[in-house]
């Protein structure tokens, strides 16, 4: 694991909830559905969707409270093994914000059950207007059983949080110790999008974030499905 980067420590077991999360709003949806992809009563559907959507809280803030927390500390031991700075991880301002993190990851997945409600409305709407292939592909795309909404949108959430909160960790760190600039590095594989690639090695600063595409500004996991990460750029003492 790169210094400073500690993205594939969690995303496998992040990903395993989120997909539970959408399974359980797919089942959901399914219990609702008429044998012809319809929607028996969206009221109903929707009052339990936001049932769902309601007790995710708990859950959630328990693994993500464990996971920043955890994080946090793996980077103040990058900060203390390159550069022998230390790092306050229980600090007022590092526990605020985690518990702003923390709510974050919360306010976000509530989203998924309440979107996939309307997703489903959409598409069983269509689904009583169509006839022949196109409704049976529309039927097997409310029942999950072809990939849509909404493991898509959990797939995305599961990607994009891991990475952007270590972003925000690192940052929140590295300028706790005065550090403003870091080196921009991607994960260097297959699925690396250009303009990041064009990104790798680069020195940037996360007051001042970089012009990544045109017109976009943003550190390192400020994007959708975005994991790269920033490494800062300690100061050579040496030269003082």
């Amino acid at each position: 694991m790169a210094t400073f980067n500690h993205e594939k420590t969690y995303r496998a077991r992040v990903w395993r909830y989120y997909r539970q999360v959408a399974r359980n709003i797919q089942a959901i949806i399914n219990m609702n559905l008429n044998p012809d992809g319809t929607i028996k009563d969206f009221g109903i559907l929707q009052a339990q969707l936001d049932n769902y959507a309601n007790a995710l809280p708990t859950p959630t803030t328990a693994l993500w409270s464990k996971i920043i927390s955890n994080n946090a500390v793996l980077l103040a031991r990058d900060f203390k093994k390159t550069a022998g700075l230390r790092i306050d991880t229980q600090s007022p301002q590092m526990i605020a914000l985690v518990n702003k993190l923390v709510q974050e990851k919360v306010d976000l997945i509530k989203t998924l059950p309440n979107n996939a409600a309307l997703e489903a409305q959409k598409l069983s709407s269509q689904i009583a207007l169509e006839t022949g292939a196109r409704h049976e592909t529309l039927v097997a795309k409310i029942q999950g059983m072809t990939p849509g909404y909404p493991e898509y949108a959990a797939r995305r959430i599961a990607r994009t949080e891991v990475a952007r909160t270590q972003s925000t960790l690192v940052q929140a760190q590295a300028q706790s110790v005065g550090i403003d600039q870091y080196v921009w590095h991607t994960a260097e594989d297959e699925s690396v999008r250009a303009s990041h690639q064009a990104m790798e090695g680069k020195i940037c600063s996360f007051s001042n974030p970089p012009e990544v595409e045109p017109g976009k500004y943003y550190n390192p996991g400020g994007t959708y499905n975005c994991r790269c990460y920033a490494a800062p750029l300690i100061p050579d003492k040496s030269n003082n």
